[in-house]
């Protein structure tokens, strides 16, 4: 971990900033009027003496307490959302008024501060991407089957063995975000999303150890079923936007195989093909194509732009 006060770690970020022509760092926030001053004036304090070009925008998704008044307090440039949208849009809404070449997402919740975000910056080089690996995020019993599950899956579509899948604290040169936001959801899954995605399209990726701080403030807003459900159906999004043909080619070839040795044997023992033999057949080219179709539609969804 790097210290705020080095001045050594103060020329580091002086020069990561003025190569990538500023920082905007984006913080999204719901009800978070327990922890959000501390984290922007945090951020403001290890940024401001670089002297580089930076800003902090907190947008806010239609909070009912102060959340908006002690981040502008703090010294945050805020935007409000017309209505409660959810965490990936409010990144989204972020991103898009953003105006500096690098940009930086942190969570309003006291989690992540200035020193993690200084390591990101250091960390992050001559890479698109520096995503913030946490080593002390504790996990409730009953969410780690589906977060493993998650990450085997993720792990299978990109090939990579991915050690921080959703962290919410990460820096981006603007061109690799812009690159895959238009895939990322208005919900928690903004992050996982992102990650596959920049892998997928080969941009370059930091990983940076760091060690978040306990959640200050309401609890978080996860719950078991609600999420355990999203999750469900996060992976097969996952699975259907990135690698339809893993699913869809296996399960077909099993059928076209199992089709044809049934119809053999069915010939050679019986002189007889049976009605099932061919429905196996057809399933199996049926699912064939549609994998082909799935694939395709897939790779022309990546590659829009909104």
């Amino acid at each position: 971990m790097y210290r705020v006060v080095d001045g050594e770690l103060t020329t580091a970020i002086q020069t990561t900033l003025a190569e990538g022509k500023g920082l905007s760092l984006v913080i999204p926030a719901f009800n978070e009027e327990a922890a959000i001053a501390t984290v922007v004036a945090g951020m403001i304090e290890l940024l401001k003496p670089t002297g580089g070009k930076f800003e902090v925008l907190v947008v806010d998704d239609c909070s009912t307490d102060s959340t908006v008044e002690k981040a502008t307090q703090a010294g945050a440039k805020v935007i409000r959302q017309g209505r409660n949208r959810g965490y990936g849009a409010a990144l989204k809404t972020g991103i898009r008024k953003a105006k500096y070449g690098l940009i930086a997402i942190a969570d309003a919740d006291g989690q992540h501060d200035a020193e993690q975000l200084a390591s990101l910056l250091i960390g992050l080089g001559d890479a698109d991407v520096a995503i913030g690996t946490r080593y002390n995020s504790p996990v409730p019993f009953l969410r780690k089957p589906g977060k493993l599950i998650l990450k085997w899956v993720a792990n299978w579509v990109t090939g990579w063995k991915i050690p921080d899948l959703n962290s919410g604290l990460r820096v981006m040169r603007r061109e690799a975000i812009l690159d895959c936001m238009h895939l990322a959801p208005d919900g928690f899954s903004f992050s996982t999303t992102t990650t596959i995605a920049l892998i997928n399209n080969g941009w370059l990726i930091q990983w940076v150890p760091i060690i978040i701080n306990p959640r200050v403030g309401r609890p978080s807003s996860v719950k078991i079923v609600r999420d355990g459900l999203n999750t469900i159906l996060l992976i097969i999004r996952i699975v259907v936007l990135f690698a339809p043909l893993r699913v869809f080619l296996p399960v077909s070839l099993f059928l076209i195989v199992m089709g044809l040795i049934s119809s053999i044997s069915g010939i050679i023992l019986e002189d007889n093909l049976a009605d099932r033999d061919v429905i196996i057949l057809l399933s199996g080219i049926i699912i064939f194509f549609y994998g082909i179709l799935a694939d395709q539609l897939s790779a022309i969804r990546r590659e829009m732009k909104q």
